[in-house]
């Protein structure tokens, strides 16, 4: 097995000495085949909200910084997206998901974090809580709710165990293209999944299990559930974050980074394989606000700035609150057969 290594967080102008750490967990994930509606193994309870929002004096004092920045920059004090420059006039455009066709199990979830990957000559969208692919023109090949889509066990009455926080992307400098697909379930309680969707072509023309693989990941972390994922891939890793919030309390614990191998993962043209996965912990201090929202980077082309270590990829984040710090992270490769963690 090909090692994997995590880096960082360092600044992007920074360089620091690298110490060594070896992954919380290296194992193996096999691809999901059970039939839909099958009875779910661990009882689903009804969920508590436990998402940290803004306190009503943070809220006040972001405010507060979105009016000093825009007086610096001399823009108008009213609450919009400033551009600078003109949007680039739509090419082909056609209506996508909508609410009603986005309800799940008789459930319509909001925000609806719609999200959308293109590949040469189809296009793929999620959005709470359902996914479609269409043709490049805007014809429907198939739509389905999450949970069908991804073949996800769910009780049925209430919002335990409803997909949600879909991200799609579409890996076109790959010698294999995939379209790549994840959502989140939980009870925010007692268990925690990703599931994540992998084409078995480079142009998938349904939703069906035939022309996908499928994998349920662990999602708990120390007694936390996954949440907020982002997606990315590097030449050789695919790249999957998230916050861990716990259980008990809903407080934010770490920011966990999934690493598969992707060069396992799509070569599944002819069967869908068991694929290598590497779990990271990004920093070893509980609710680290330095080491939150990890986004993963498409990012093929650069050498690595460690030797011995190639094909690295990216991910960004900043200190959560206000500021104007970013980090870089990155995941490398390494001849040795183990994976580890490299810090400046």
């Amino acid at each position: 097995m090909v090692a994997v290594c995590l880096g960082g967080p360092q600044q992007a102008v920074a360089r620091g000495v690298a110490t060594e750490r070896r992954p919380v967990e290296t194992r193996r994930v096999a691809p999901y085949t059970a039939a839909v509606g099958e009875p779910v193994s661990r009882p689903m309870l009804r969920p508590t909200p436990v998402k940290r929002f803004l306190t009503p004096l943070e809220e006040r004092a972001f405010a507060k910084y979105k009016q000093r920045v825009r007086s610096a920059a001399g823009a108008p004090a009213a609450d919009e997206i400033l551009s600078p420059e003109p949007l680039a006039a739509l090419g082909t455009s056609f209506v996508g998901l909508d609410k009603p066709g986005s309800v799940n199990n008789d459930l319509a979830l909001d925000p609806p974090d719609p999200i959308g990957a293109k590949s040469g000559d189809t296009v793929l969208e999620a959005t709470n809580s359902a996914i479609a692919l269409y043709t490049e023109s805007g014809n429907l090949f198939q739509s389905k709710d999450l949970n069908s889509f991804f073949g996800a066990p769910y009780a049925g009455g209430s919002l335990e165990g409803v997909l949600f926080d879909p991200k799609v992307y579409y890996d076109r400098n790959s010698a294999n293209p995939r379209y790549y697909a994840v959502a989140l379930q939980t009870d925010f309680l007692r268990f925690s999944t990703i599931w994540l969707a992998v084409s078995r072509s480079p142009e998938p023309v349904t939703l069906e299990a035939a022309d996908w693989c499928f994998y349920p990941l662990e999602g708990e972390y120390k007694n936390a559930w996954a949440d907020y994922p982002g997606l990315g891939a590097g030449a050789d890793s695919l790249v999957l974050s998230a916050n861990q919030f716990t259980y008990s309390g809903g407080l934010f614990s770490y920011a966990v980074v999934r690493v598969l191998d992707k060069l396992a993962a799509a070569n599944n043209a002819a069967a869908c394989p068991s694929v290598p996965v590497s779990t990271f912990q990004a920093s070893d201090t509980f609710d680290d606000f330095n080491a939150f929202t990890l986004q993963p980077a498409q990012h093929y082309t650069s050498p690595s700035s460690q030797t011995g270590f190639t094909n690295p990829a990216y991910l960004l984040s900043t200190v959560y609150g206000f500021s104007d710090t970013y980090y870089v992270w990155q995941v490398m490769w390494q001849a040795v057969l183990r994976p580890c963690a490299r810090w400046p």
